[in-house]
């Protein structure tokens, strides 16, 4: 079965390919969008001001890292929520986002920060923060 990351070898590329062609689905695509006082995104009800109507929970991840493989369970604690693919693709578009690393279900993923307008570059440098409740 492919790795979680690329470059896979030619035998993992062989192996997707007969898994498409048996109709397996392929690897659901999700777009976390992080909820957090240090964004203008504050709450679900301030992201369906900007994307519309959201029909997942908001839920909790760990920040997650490129140097472990594993949870870490004192990392950060970061509050999202799961956005459709048209969703995404609207805000990426209307606002900067930055690519930010969770652990969500036991698997790492990006999330997606906005950050305030003038806050810096450097995702891994920000502080995202979390909203209480």
């Amino acid at each position: 079965m492919p790795r979680d990351h690329f470059p896979w070898t030619v035998e993992q590329w062989d192996a997707a390919r007969a898994a498409m062609a048996r109709g397996d689905p392929g690897p659901k695509l999700i777009f976390p969008i992080i909820i957090s006082d240090a964004s203008p995104i504050t709450s679900k009800a301030k992201l369906e001001e900007i994307t519309g109507p959201v029909t997942a929970e908001v839920e909790w991840a760990h920040r997650g890292s490129f140097m472990k493989d594993t949870e870490d369970a004192n990392a950060e604690k970061i509050k999202y929520c799961i956005v459709k693919a048209k969703q995404w693709n609207f805000l990426h578009k209307s606002l900067e986002a930055h690519q930010v690393l969770l652990w969500i279900n036991g698997v790492k993923r990006y999330g997606y920060f906005v950050p305030t307008p003038g806050s810096g570059d450097d995702a891994d440098s920000l502080v995202i923060g979390s909203v209480n409740g």
